[in-house]
């Protein structure tokens, strides 16, 4: 019974660790997913945790990650944020360091 809540401690205090932003993306779950059409058919993503002034990148409109449709698993990477959302899960989105906009590279779900 020891060793089992000694797990479930650890495990509770590593998710505080991982959760928020950090300079090479931000660990969170999603408070607004917004779809534009404006240029280059982009998915816009607000963190629940801010990024602002702690990502390397420039964030769109000052608040948005964003998906680009010509990305290489743009409608899987689309597919996980939404599960994420609707799930109301944490999800780990790696940005490209220094992008104008915050271009998603890649992102984690567990």
């Amino acid at each position: 019974m020891k060793k089992l809540l000694i797990g479930l401690m650890s495990l509770l205090l590593t998710q505080a660790v991982y959760a928020g932003c950090s300079a090479n993306g931000c660990t969170s779950k999603i408070a607004r997913i917004y779809l534009t059409g404006e240029t280059n058919k982009t998915v816009r993503i607000i963190p629940e945790s801010n990024p602002a002034g702690v990502v390397d990148c420039s964030l769109a409109g000052d608040r948005y990650l964003t998906l680009y449709q010509d990305h290489a698993l743009f409608d899987e990477i689309y597919a996980t944020l939404l599960a994420a959302k609707i799930a109301d899960k944490e999800v780990q989105m790696r940005i490209i360091n220094g992008s104008s906009g915050c271009h998603i590279l890649y992102v984690v779900m567990d």
